[in-house]
């Protein structure tokens, strides 16, 4: 395993890892801290920004580009940056079943499941934590994204629906 593959990425995409690994580690802490403290408002603000930091970051990133400059990775950035509007809402109307939901279904489907497809092959994460193995590169995700859907769903603690579904 090396970081090299990353530390020679353009600075843009050096960026972009580091607010989403940022987002990766806040997210857990800010989500299960029993009480809604301050702490919970300012991890929550941290993870926000960091969210807000790679899926800005994302737009100046075009490895698959489709339409113009961009790619299917873009309609989950815009994804990321209503669901984050609407999740922020939520908390200041006072809807914490709405605001807890939006913001879980963000970490796991924005973070877990797009941060596995960067284990794919070809793809850098690839090369710096899997060694550049094309056999991992698709092990790995699909037994990981298999046990998280599976976990989520037998817990019924993301429901599956759309966002702000609150039945």
């Amino acid at each position: 395993m090396t970081f090299e593959p990353l530390f020679l990425s353009p600075p843009i995409i050096q960026f972009h890892a580091l607010a989403a690994t940022l987002a990766l580690i806040l997210g857990p802490v800010a989500v299960l801290r029993r009480s809604r403290d301050r702490w919970h408002k300012v991890l929550g603000y941290l993870w926000v920004l960091a969210m807000l930091a790679a899926s800005i970051s994302s737009f100046w990133i075009n490895s698959l580009q489709i339409v113009g400059p961009f790619g299917p990775i873009h309609i989950l950035s815009v994804y990321v940056l209503w669901s984050l509007w609407e999740g922020i809402n939520a908390a200041r109307r006072g809807d914490t079943v709405t605001h807890r939901t939006t913001m879980v279904g963000l970490y796991f489907w924005a973070l877990c499941i797009t941060g596995m497809i960067t284990l794919t092959p070809g793809r850098r994460l690839n090369e710096a934590l899997l060694g550049g193995s094309n056999v991992l590169g698709i092990v790995v995700p699909l037994i990981v994204i298999t046990v998280l859907l599976v976990t989520v769903y037998r817990k019924r603690v993301l429901p599956l629906g759309k966002i702000g579904d609150t039945h």
